[in-house]
């Protein structure tokens, strides 16, 4: 489980994604809507690093296309790190796991 007291985005990749848990600015835990229906900063970088985002399930989706793990350190620097730097936070890595057992929606989580 994440340390509650450090906000950082968790970072979890999939195969043709990558899901983000945003901290929330205040209070505790994870943005239910990270991205709502609006041009905002956020949909706006989208357009600058060429990924379409959606968060509206809990967590921020980064839609990459396949990626192996050889594409990971990649795509930190092109999506990643862009989007922790606008938001104002650190990021750390996790496994599919640890991802879900944070998520805000635990009706989403398959685990």
């Amino acid at each position: 489980m994440a340390d509650a007291t450090k906000k950082e985005i968790l970072v979890c990749f999939l195969t043709y994604q990558i899901f983000m848990l945003i901290p929330k600015q205040r209070g505790q835990g994870y943005k239910r809507q990270p991205l709502g229906h609006h041009i905002c900063p956020l949909s706006e970088l989208a357009y600058q690093i060429g990924f379409d985002l959606y968060g509206l399930g809990g967590h921020l989706e980064v839609c990459t296309g396949y990626m192996d793990p050889d594409d990971h350190p990649r795509m930190i620097e092109k999506a990643v790190k862009p989007i922790a730097t606008l938001l104002g936070f650190h990021f750390r890595i996790v496994g599919y796991t640890e991802f879900w057992q944070n998520h805000p929606i635990k009706s989403n989580t398959p685990c």
